[in-house]
């Protein structure tokens, strides 16, 4: 049985319809690390790779915790977007346990 390896570079996604297909804005990234206090709340701002022209998109976050908040009765019990901007997403955050670090990892796509 024979594979082929098949990279991609996405740069848009198209989305398709039973009548059509519509092609979808930009792609783009942030990332950042944040050190984090026992139950106390942090905001944390990271920038787009690729800014937009507004704030006509959709992003989604994800945390993940260093091991400081992977033991029981650890965790990040804050996470959440609390502001975009063209050039920015803001992030909260706050965990029980630590001090440790949360690596915060976003995309969005232009609606």
């Amino acid at each position: 049985m024979k594979f082929r390896v098949v990279f991609l570079l996405l740069t848009s996604i198209l989305v398709f319809s039973s009548a059509s297909a519509q092609e979808i804005g930009a792609l783009t990234h942030a990332r950042g690390v944040v050190n984090v206090e026992l139950n106390q709340p942090y905001f944390v701002t990271l920038k787009w790779a690729d800014p937009f022209a507004d704030t006509k998109y959709t992003a989604t976050c994800s945390p993940i915790p260093s091991a400081t908040f992977q033991t029981p009765g650890a965790w990040v019990y804050i996470f959440q977007i609390t502001q975009v901007a063209p050039t920015f997403v803001k992030v909260e955050v706050a965990a029980n346990g630590g001090p440790g670090t949360v690596r915060i990892d976003c995309i969005a796509l232009h609606d």
